[in-house]
């Protein structure tokens, strides 16, 4: 059974109406982070029930090649330099936002690697090896751990210290990614 946001169409897209120029790009990035909460429980079912469910594992997998990328390029590019210019020195912001550039380098190394695992799933219609249960299970936990960083500190810190330009500023920006995924022939994430 998939949950999916009411902003979100069940092939992983944004529904029409809900583009990136359409809500506060702090919304959205809290948007992406539930959607990939769900994800995590598409994935962790996948790899603790004795039935798969193909839908969810095509859900998964696109969002993990499409979404996940596109997020991730926003964050690093546009809403963690903004921070660094707004934070206050008492904010600590560079420790956290290392933490994070670390996690995002961990999650671009580890996901290709989780999407192999789901191609030979779906590929072998088999339940996964108790291993690859376990680094699917893995993969998801530091996912939330993630998660949980940014939307208890990061996000709640973005909204205390960005203005409504920056938050216009962060909306072009988060545009201009998403078009350069589109042109490069990328998927369309939104």
């Amino acid at each position: 059974m998939r949950k999916l946001s009411h902003t979100t169409r069940p092939d992983g897209k944004r529904a029409k109406g809900n583009a990136a120029s359409d809500q506060n790009p702090l919304d959205q990035l809290y948007e992406d982070h539930m959607y990939e909460r769900q994800v995590c429980a598409m994935i962790d079912r996948l790899a603790t029930d004795t039935q798969q469910a193909d839908d969810d594992i095509r859900v998964a997998m696109a969002f993990l090649r499409c979404r996940l990328p596109l997020h991730m390029r926003n964050e690093d590019a546009a809403l963690f330099p903004m921070l660094r210019q707004r934070s206050e020195p008492e904010d600590d912001i560079e420790r956290a936002l290392s933490r994070l550039e670390q996690d995002h380098s961990n999650i671009e190394h580890n996901t290709p690697a989780v999407l192999k695992l789901l191609e030979e799933i779906v590929a072998s219609q088999a339940r996964p090896s108790s291993r690859a249960c376990a680094d699917l299970m893995a993969y998801t936990a530091a996912a939330r751990r993630h998660l949980i960083f940014e939307n208890a500190i990061i996000l709640p810190l973005a909204r205390l210290r960005l203005a409504p330009e920056d938050c216009a500023a962060l909306s072009a920006a988060f545009r201009r990614q998403h078009d350069a995924q589109i042109s490069a022939g990328g998927c369309d994430a939104a």
